[in-house]
């Protein structure tokens, strides 16, 4: 009953106090525990398995806790019971000696007992504040900037979130984590750094490519924005292969832009070809026509140079491969070497009705323009036997596309 009395009355003191704090205070004391900026519920139970290993520290770190209080307890009560039963077995009958002897084994167990469980919940408390929960959003959080790692940048955001974690431990466990936050800030700055970088070298790489293309459209008087007009072309036919999920292993967002960036040089082999057939008003002759051929094979070797002295650019790559392989035909008839079907590199295959298509429906001194239509009726008719079928069918599906390209140059 005293019992009964004394836990009510503290019980009563201590929903007093919460009744009259107020609300930041009682903030503050529910805080107390955390080493780090409190978590939420959801957070609490993201981070408290975090992956398959997460806690095997917390279950080891439990079972000494509680092996070590247990030890202890049975020590102390074994020894107590030692001691009391040495001295009460002197004055006491034997049967006295046995009802005290419970009485004070059940007293001493319980008092122990209630030890013990304050040690293990003491132990299991500590070991998640300050362990469990910091480790875990310190590992949840680097995981969160690998993953941004792996597309060569790193998230502001994902720095932040780390940084907000906020770790106060004063241990070796604090030290780490401002180590980790610096690293990812560094690893941050530096990756924007190298992304600036790479960005104002491909503007320049662009640039040399449009200032190559155009030095040899400059000599050839006739063709009227035919690298900028192919290249959009190329671009809604790439896109569109993708988007029809057609040759999905090969066309990637890299495969993409190496494409759409490399189609300007499709023609570049065109420097080695002589003004008088270059610019020739009418039908070229057998012998004209068998040197014009050259500017394929040509291409090809200029930027297989240019591939040489810089290595690695897989856009220079795709560029050998539209410059030397666009006059190759489906059915194998083209040239120079006479490839056929999905022998030809898919971006010759690309540039070959972005290429044809354009010079079909543009005016030249010796045919007039043909309309769209008509154009494309010529593409599909030789689908299967010049172009690739299905480079044919996402070009005709994207039609208002090319109507736009078609009306952005028209002038």
């Amino acid at each position: 009953m005293l019992n009964l009395v004394d836990k009510s009355f503290s019980t009563a003191i201590v929903l007093g106090l919460v009744g009259i704090l107020p609300e930041e205070n009682l903030t503050e004391i529910a805080n107390l525990g955390w080493k780090q900026t409190p978590l939420s519920k959801q957070q609490i139970k993201d981070y408290a398995i975090s992956d398959e290993r997460s806690g095997n520290l917390q279950k080891r770190i439990t079972v000494i806790v509680i092996s070590a209080a247990v030890l202890i307890t049975v020590l102390i009560v074994w020894i107590s019971m030692s001691i009391f039963w040495n001295f009460a077995s002197k004055d006491l009958p034997t049967e006295e000696n046995v009802y005290f002897a419970k009485q004070y084994l059940i007293r001493v167990t319980l008092i122990f007992s209630g030890y013990l469980l304050f040690i293990v919940y003491t132990g299991v408390w500590i070991v998640k504040y300050y362990l469990v929960y910091p480790m875990n959003a310190i590992a949840i959080s680097t995981n969160n900037i690998m993953a941004y790692a792996e597309n060569h940048s790193i998230s502001k955001e994902a720095v932040d979130e780390m940084q907000a974690i906020n770790l106060k431990t004063n241990d070796e466990l604090e030290f780490l984590y401002h180590a980790i936050c610096k690293m990812a800030e560094d690893s941050m700055n530096q990756m924007n750094d190298l992304q600036y970088q790479a960005k104002t070298i491909n503007q320049m790489q662009t640039g040399l490519i449009i200032t190559m293309a155009d030095m040899v459209e400059n000599r050839d008087k006739d063709t009227g924005y035919h690298i900028q007009k192919t290249a959009d072309y190329v671009k809604i036919i790439v896109e569109g292969l993708k988007k029809k999920g057609y040759y999905a292993s090969k066309i990637t967002p890299k495969y993409i832009s190496d494409v759409v960036l490399s189609a300007p040089l499709h023609d570049i082999g065109k420097i080695n070809i002589p003004d008088a057939i270059l610019n020739k008003p009418g039908k070229l002759t057998d012998e004209e026509f068998a040197i014009m051929k050259t500017h394929a094979e040509d291409g090809r070797k200029i930027i297989e140079k240019a591939i040489k002295a810089v290595q690695g650019e897989n856009y220079l790559k795709e560029a050998r491969n539209m410059a030397g392989y666009h006059h190759e035909k489906w059915d194998g008839s083209g040239y120079p070497e006479g490839l056929k079907g999905q022998v030809i590199p898919l971006s010759a295959r690309i540039m070959a009705v972005a290429d044809v298509f354009d010079a079909l429906s543009s005016k030249r001194v010796y045919k007039d323009a043909m309309s769209y239509e008509d154009a494309i009726a010529t593409l599909q008719k030789d689908a299967g036997t010049h172009f690739d079928p299905k480079c044919v069918e996402v070009f005709v599906e994207a039609k208002d596309e090319v109507l736009k390209v078609m009306e952005k140059y028209k002038d």
